[in-house]
């Protein structure tokens, strides 16, 4: 799954995932970013999706959000 992720539901999966993998030990946020050919600029912009009020993540999930890229979801919460 290297690569930058193509929308911001599928970036906010991917940051769900990459927390898991973090949470489980053993990988930080820059082992991620060598793995995915990222910046770790990059991966804390996607793992920033996480701190979204809940409103706007059930939006993006449920496919209401559809299109959206991954700037576009972080200003809908200012």
């Amino acid at each position: 799954m290297p690569g930058l992720p193509k929308s911001a539901a599928e970036a906010l999966k991917t940051a769900m995932a990459w927390r898991a993998e973090i949470e489980r030990g053993g990988v930080r946020q820059a082992d991620i970013a060598r793995r995915e050919r990222l910046t770790r600029a990059r991966v804390t912009q996607v793992m920033s999706l996480l701190d979204l009020p809940e409103e706007i993540k059930t939006t993006l999930l449920d496919g209401d959000g559809e299109g959206w890229s991954v700037r576009q979801a972080l200003h809908a919460a200012r």
